[in-house]
């Protein structure tokens, strides 16, 4: 399933490191603060714990304690001239399931790249959150800056009523019932995400931290059974 919350993505932070007279910092920008003094939640949160934790720190710290905690995220980078690059892990392909609960998206990224992650299927329904990178335009756009291909498959998530009756009630049965006749209206795209991953490591992506909890084991067992792939899931 996926979280109830709406989008409000954060594009860019407004930081810089070029405010300094060697350029060496990690300074907000004027359009940061005016950004940060717009932005009613979420966004202003993020830039303000950015701000306090990275300003007045050189761009070599910051890049050295990025590579430090996501070495896979960053492994792409050319700020460093090359120190941190390393070839990315490959999987053999299984039928990957992945939460993003409680992780933050350089995290999330970093767990799909060091398990050797190249495709990414997002089954929410509304492919959004407060949290940021989530929202579905962000989360496509990082995931091509560290080669991971993003693919949104919403009729394969499930509706907000369904959601919250599972939430209300806690009845796996009526559940799985419901959620069986989303995949037998939706057998395309099923089949589809099916031949995906039978061609590359691929994950199914929702929010739930605790599998069972969410939709996506329900999807992972009609998966293996189509292309007889091991089930996994992945976690931090």
């Amino acid at each position: 399933m996926e979280s109830l919350d709406t989008d409000q993505s954060l594009e860019s932070v407004g930081f810089t490191d070029g405010d300094a007279d060697d350029g060496s910092f990690f300074r907000i920008t004027e359009a940061g603060q005016k950004l940060a003094s717009q932005e009613p939640t979420g966004s202003a949160e993020l830039i303000d714990v950015v701000h306090e934790q990275w300003t007045n720190t050189t761009t070599d710290a910051l890049i050295d304690d990025i590579y430090g905690k996501y070495p896979w995220f960053a492994h792409r980078s050319e700020r460093d001239g090359g120190r941190h690059k390393r070839a990315t892990p490959s999987a053999e392909p299984a039928v990957y399931t992945v939460g993003y609960q409680g992780l933050s998206i350089d995290a999330f990224l970093n767990l799909l790249l060091d398990r050797g992650i190249t495709q990414l299927v997002d089954t929410r329904f509304t492919p959004a959150s407060r949290v940021y990178g989530y929202h579905a335009t962000t989360l496509r756009n990082l995931c091509e800056r560290v080669g991971i291909g993003y693919q949104p498959e919403p009729m394969l998530g499930v509706p907000k009523q369904t959601r919250e009756r599972f939430f209300q009630t806690r009845n796996h049965r009526q559940f799985k019932r419901d959620y069986s006749e989303i995949l037998r209206a939706q057998r395309d795209r099923v089949l589809a995400t099916s031949d995906l991953m039978t061609r590359a490591p691929a994950a199914v992506m929702c929010y739930e931290r605790d599998v069972s909890d969410c939709h996506r084991h329900l999807l992972a067992h009609e998966l293996a059974a189509i292309n007889g792939l091991d089930t996994v899931e992945l976690r931090a």
